[in-house]
């Protein structure tokens, strides 16, 4: 009976009552800037995907590694954030249990993230590099949309927030302000 006290009650802490009131209505997902204003973040294009490893991994049924590379272009995703550890909003899109923050390496004029299929999990379902992966405390709310954390400060860079695989990802820049 205490362990299920226990499950009830992180269950409860887990769904808040509600997002910010004046979050937008329409599905997408959010950063809310300093200043109040909101900014959707768009959803990434993979602009080519390179296989890596297909004839071996055919040829042995599956049982060696799988290797994909995407790259999303421009260089630098539209939105722009000044946070180091920014809270995401998303309303009716992806599955809070789906999300996978990754950090996009730059290569040339485009945004680069690689998968393997050795890296796939039932958490990582789309098999990105576990060194490219940041942690994320996940809230969701009364209203089934919720909000995206990082654990720890980002980095300056590109990133793309996901739910699952590339293809169902919104995109998102971290520039830190300097201090004078």
């Amino acid at each position: 009976m205490h362990c299920l006290g226990m499950l009830l009650l992180l269950l409860l802490q887990s769904v808040q009552s509600g997002p910010p009131r004046d979050m937008p209505a329409e599905p997408g997902v959010y950063y809310r800037q300093e200043d109040g204003g909101w900014v959707k973040l768009n959803p990434a294009v993979v602009a080519q995907m390179r296989h890596e490893g297909v004839e071996l991994f055919v040829d042995t049924g599956g049982y060696t590694n799988l290797g994909m590379k995407g790259m999303l272009q421009p260089s630098r995703a539209a939105a722009r954030i000044s946070a180091s550890r920014p809270t995401l909003y998303v309303r009716g899109v992806g599955a809070p249990g789906d999300v996978v923050l990754i950090q996009l390496k730059r290569e040339n004029d485009r945004r680069v993230f690689e998968t393997s299929s050795v890296d796939a999990t039932v958490e990582n379902k789309g098999g990105f590099r576990k060194k490219d992966m940041r942690n994320t405390a996940v809230v969701v709310y009364s209203d089934s949309s919720f909000s995206v954390t990082p654990e720890q400060a980002l980095k300056e860079g590109e990133y793309l927030l996901c739910f699952g695989y590339a293809q169902s990802g919104f995109d998102f820049g971290v520039d830190l302000k300097r201090r004078q």
